[in-house]
């Protein structure tokens, strides 16, 4: 890896300018925030877009502009031969299953050096990685990085591989401080319950009536602050929770996770988490601007990315909740549900399938809009310990009914042509049914 970083440095000195794709996700506005920071200190011009993929148009575009140098973040490992089509020095830094390794593209992806990139690297660490390599004083941005890999679910249970040697980096100069805590985002229980996503509690999370009820029951006011909580008043709520979630079919190594580190990042003031939350409202909500403002230190991007994190969470949960009482529908190997909203498909997807719905198929979002259909897929890393790869079979069935996708194993995701959605189902349900069949 060392070479290949000695490369992509070489390439951006090489270049007074430099044209960033990314990804619209938290992950990716992390990593082109970084990559962009690390550029501007390099005194580089940049030219950044976030997508949500990387598609025909865009190629051509890219194609046609004149650009020398192109950076794509979170994004190009699974479009490689497009990669060297640009014709242009091209440096690859994603996290996502490569198709293949390229003589004439510089690609940096965790899974070209045996770790998994769905699991121990994300774009955010990869394009921090690129960044202390370009000048160590870029220690800085790593606040950033562990954002974007705690929005892609990378530091569940814990964080390793890249992620755990530059946590131990950014621990060591003091940058990063590891608090071990009951896995509720707000100030009191009351606001932790009602608006903390990651765990959801059935007939609890997102309403107030249910949520004053249950801490009744235990003793405890709803305005009681997290902080204030003694080590058996902790204990009985975290005891209580658990046995809630057990109730719902939720898998043991889930369940563990209630309690979880969380990183405070010094020179913000700030969990990583939340950071991670303000990315992917600005993202999510189309803001993609004010995100990428956001992480190059923007003052009044700062605050408008509050209001849309305070927005941006409250319809994730009513959604949740909505999901709740809809339930799913089931195939086979898979179940799934339709909703209009395809932004927020790949989170109430995942959510569904970790504390809602059946543990032994993953879970499958269609959105049907004008022309195409996007669909969001998530697994667990149990399902993927069982032979799961959505990347796989989102891929193949994608590509089969002229479409594409791809992703991780345990996430995926896929665009297909409206009117396509039955048959895309039946042969992901085929697939899956394939790879989670014991072999003889």
């Amino acid at each position: 890896m060392y070479e290949r970083l000695e490369k992509a440095v070489q390439l951006v000195e090489n270049h007074s300018r430099a044209r960033v794709i990314s990804h619209y996700d938290a992950d990716g506005i992390a990593a082109a925030g970084i990559v962009c920071r690390a550029l501007l200190r390099k005194a580089k011009f940049f030219h950044t877009t976030l997508r949500r993929s990387f598609d025909q148009e865009l190629f051509e575009r890219l194609k046609e502009e004149n650009n020398d140098f192109v950076i794509m973040c979170d994004m190009g490992s699974g479009q490689i031969d497009k990669m060297e089509m640009l014709e242009k020095d091209v440096l690859v830094l994603d996290h996502h299953a490569p198709l293949r390794d390229s003589d004439s593209v510089v690609q940096i992806n965790p899974h070209l050096f045996n770790m998994d990139g769905a699991t121990q690297g994300s774009a955010s660490t990869v394009c921090f990685l690129l960044a202390l390599a370009l000048d160590e004083s870029n220690w800085d941005l790593c606040g950033y990085a562990f954002a974007g890999a705690i929005s892609d679910r990378q530091h569940d249970p814990a964080f390793s591989g890249l992620n755990e040697v530059l946590l131990e980096g950014a621990v060591k100069r003091g940058l990063i401080k590891v608090e071990k805590q009951l896995a509720l985002r707000g100030d009191t229980i009351g606001d932790g319950l009602e608006k903390t996503i990651f765990p959801f509690f059935k007939g609890i999370s997102g309403r107030k009536k249910p949520i004053s009820k249950m801490l009744k029951k235990l003793g405890m006011e709803p305005s009681t602050t997290l902080k204030e909580l003694d080590g058996g008043t902790k204990r009985n709520l975290t005891s209580y929770l658990s046995i809630q979630l057990m109730k719902q079919g939720v898998r043991p190594e889930t369940v563990e996770t209630l309690t979880e580190d969380r990183y405070w990042i010094e020179s913000m003031d700030l969990y990583a988490s939340d950071l991670g939350s303000y990315m992917n409202a600005c993202g999510r909500s189309g803001n993609l601007g004010t995100g990428l403002a956001f992480c190059l230190g923007d003052k009044d991007a700062a605050e408008e990315a509050e209001k849309l994190r305070e927005r941006y969470l409250s319809g994730i949960m009513e959604g949740l909740v909505k999901l709740e009482k809809d339930g799913v529908f089931e195939k086979d190997h898979l179940q799934f549900f339709y909703t209009e909203n395809s932004s927020l498909a790949g989170t109430w997807a995942g959510v569904g399938m970790q504390y809602m719905f059946n543990q032994e198929k993953p879970t499958i979002a269609l959105s049907v809009q004008e022309k195409k259909t996007s669909i969001s897929g998530r697994g667990t890393r149990y399902l993927v310990g069982k032979g799961l790869d959505l990347a796989d079979a989102f891929k193949i069935a994608a590509e089969a009914l002229d479409g594409s996708g791809g992703g991780h194993a345990v996430a995926s995701g896929a665009s297909i042509p409206k009117g396509k959605e039955d048959k895309f189902l039946e042969m992901v349900d085929s697939r899956v049914g394939e790879q989670l069949t014991p072999q003889e």
